[in-house]
């Protein structure tokens, strides 16, 4: 999920470790521009309560697989950006894209 308003962005989900179900440790928010390159703009912590997920996947360990933030994006280029969240396991050093990526446009 995903909002823009005045410079900020709220953001908000679940992410979880899908090979160990359990919650990531953070979700890490990237922007891509026209060069196509990826650039990490923010870090969340997981941990909100997700009785829904942990319900879904029968697992009570998915129960603090939840996050939300709002973040401040006035340092972000103008133009268009495409947003996308991501989780690392850091075991396997292997980055996830969770959900979809979002088109915003900076002014």
């Amino acid at each position: 999920m995903l909002f823009l308003a005045n410079s900020k962005l709220r953001v908000g989900g679940w992410a979880c470790q899908a090979k160990k179900k359990t919650p990531a440790n953070n979700v890490i928010l990237v922007y891509t521009s026209g060069n196509g390159a990826g650039t990490p703009f923010a870090t969340l912590r997981v941990g909100n309560k997700r009785p829904d997920v942990a319900k879904v996947f029968g697992s009570s360990s998915l129960l603090n697989c939840g996050f939300s933030d709002i973040i401040d994006i006035s340092n972000l280029p103008e133009g268009n950006l495409q947003i996308s969240a991501w989780t690392v396991d850091t075991e396997r050093n292997i980055a996830n894209q969770i959900a979809k990526t979002y088109s915003i446009r900076k002014l």
